[in-house]
Parts: C-alpha cells; structure tokens; sequence
C-alpha cells in the first residue's frame, strides 16, 4: 500500500487500490469461479503494471536534485540573506528544471516544488496560494517513509495555462541523501484523460472483468462506468475490508471482487 506504515489510525489513506469484479448470476456461481479469480488477478496485474510505468515517468521529479550540490543544499537551507545573488540565480536554475521535466512527460501539466520549511518553487505562477496550502497540508497528514508510493488526489477541474482540464493531482515525498523525514514535497498535476485513456487500454485487454482503481475513498477509475453509480459507502467498505477477496454491491449489482493494495515495484 502507498502508506502502509502510517502513524495515522487511517491505514490505508494514502493507498489505490486495484479491484478487479465481475456480476454474479446463476451462470457465473455454477462455472469454475476459481478460472474467474484468476482472470481477476491476471487484470490487476496488468493494472500495476500500467501504473508502475506512468509513476517510473515521475521519478526524475523526486531526483534530480540529486545530480546538482547547489539545488540540494537550496532545498536543504535557506541562504538567501547570506548570498541573496546566489540564492537567485539557483532558484532559477531548479525551477527551468521543473519546466523541462514538465515539458518532457506527457502526462504532467505543472509542478510545483515545496519545501519542509514553506519555500515554494514553481515553473509556472499559475500555482495559486490556495492550492499549495491544500496540497501542503495533505502532505504534512501523514509520516512518509522511503519507497512509499505518491498519493493520488480526486480528480478535478483545474485551469492551467488558460485551459481547463480534468487533472489528477500527485504528491510526493523529496528526498535528500541521509535525512530520514523528506526535505520537501513535489505537487504534480496530471491529465486525467490521459491517465484514463491508459487504463481503458487495460481494460480492452481484459473485458471479461471489469475493474476499478480507487484512492481512499473515492474512483480513479471504472471501466463499467455507465451501469450505475457506485454508492460511497460501498467504497469504503471495499477498501475497508481485510478480505482480498469478496462479495460487495458495485453498480447495485453483487459482484464477485478482487482487491490488490497496490504498491510500487
């Protein structure tokens, strides 16, 4: 799970979850349920995958601080009243940073770099005081340990460079070589058409069993969409549950699920 060592009571707050379900009928209870389990467990595997790929793409924004000792110990330090010419001229460098690994992916529409001590460094300046103070503070919910995974925000409507998108939003932690609490946290904002359009080529391969990805409490994704709506409760019990494998009400119909806490590779 992308929390799964929280101080929080809340366990799996911060963790998607990949759940793989098909409708039970009278047909489906007298065929080899053990075939459509591992039908269901194949799908979720396929999801990881597809969700491992797109997160590899986002590493070079936790990193590439790394490579460059002037940009580490600005993250680490504020040194402006020592060398403000100094201080200027680096904070410029590792913002063209964010612009060009922006820039690069596909499927990232604005960073925005924050770190512990409240310093804010962005590509853009459309990163409004409002959305950093929401997204710090969803930052700051939780103790983060190394190779956790980033936490996915519900999808919105956000305007970036004079366009609305549908955006997923991404936390993640900023490490430095030997601090063990992150020096800062990188806010990616993600096309979410994009993002969808990656799991319903997931869910092509796999139309015999259909499959949500959930975070916390609400859906990334359903590739069953138009049956129905999925009441929140029924989420919370899903992603709630021990079990891996179970019976719930998704779409109002009982459904046969599979449940994968994903965690990276």
């Amino acid at each position: 799970p992308i929390q799964k060592k929280m101080a929080l009571s809340y366990g799996i707050l911060f963790g998607v979850s990949l759940v793989a379900f098909f409708l039970i009928t009278v047909s489906t209870v007298r065929q080899n349920v053990k075939t459509e389990i591992n039908h269901m467990e194949q799908a979720n595997e396929q999801l990881q995958l597809s969700l491992d790929e797109i997160l590899e793409q986002l590493e070079s924004f936790v990193t590439f601080h790394l490579s460059d000792t002037k940009v580490r110990n600005l993250l680490v330090s504020n040194d402006r009243d020592i060398d403000s010419e100094g201080y200027d001229e680096t904070k410029e460098k590792l913002e063209d940073y964010l612009g060009l690994l922006t820039d690069m992916e596909p499927y990232v529409l604005r960073s925005t770099l924050v770190t512990e001590d409240g310093r804010i460094f962005k590509h853009i300046e459309e990163a409004h005081t409002d959305y950093i103070s929401r997204m710090k503070k969803l930052a700051d919910y939780s103790r983060w340990y190394r190779g956790d995974a980033p936490y996915f925000c519900e999808p919105r409507k956000e305007e970036i460079n004079m366009v609305l998108y549908s955006v997923i939003s991404v936390i993640m932690p900023v490490w430095n070589v030997v601090e063990q609490d992150p020096i800062g946290y990188i806010f990616l904002d993600l096309d979410y058409e994009k993002f969808q359009n990656q799991w319903a080529q997931t869910a092509q391969i796999n139309r015999e069993t259909d499959f949500m990805v959930l975070s916390f409490n609400h859906i990334l994704f359903d590739s069953d969409d138009r049956n129905g709506y999925t009441a929140d409760s029924e989420i919370v019990k899903i992603r709630s549950s021990q079990e891996e494998v179970g019976v719930f009400q998704i779409h109002g119909n009982r459904c046969l699920v599979i449940k994968k806490e994903y965690e990276p590779s």
